[in-house]
């Protein structure tokens, strides 16, 4: 990545690794074995987690809501409010897509847990699960 930009959120896609950028937003599509930039997007707001699907890219970037988007134009295709009971839970990043599963950390969360989002819903679960799952 330029030096000039913060990186955040990565992840392998294909031939290609999809990176984005904190607060510039830029992501780019580097080919996997030479590393060069292939190709750019652009997208609004900030750039925190990232995971990915079989067929789509998962992201944070502060408010309570993960995005969907097409790893092919970084658009985005749905997203989910994520919720613990009624309360917003924001600040998710460090994402990981598990066995249909979205596993995320909180800024604000204690470091003893860690939040499942899916299925519109949202859970605080122990650690010591997270990382026995990975």
């Amino acid at each position: 990545m330029p030096s000039q930009y913060f990186g955040e959120g990565i992840v392998d896609w294909g031939p290609n690794l999809i990176e984005w950028t904190w607060q510039s937003h830029v992501s780019f599509v580097f080919d996997r074995f030479s590393l060069k930039i292939v190709r750019q997007f652009h997208y609004d707001g900030e750039g925190w987690g990232m995971t990915r699907t079989a067929n789509e890219l998962i992201t944070s970037d502060g408010p309570a809501i993960l995005h969907f988007r097409s790893p092919d134009t970084f658009d985005e295709t749905h997203h989910i409010v994520v919720r613990d009971g009624q309360k917003l839970v924001d600040q998710l990043n460090e994402l990981e897509y598990i066995k249909g599963e979205i596993y995320a950390n909180g800024l604000a969360l204690r470091s003893d847990c860690a939040y499942i989002a899916a299925r519109r819903a949202c859970d605080r679960v122990d650690r010591s699960y997270w990382a026995a799952s990975r």
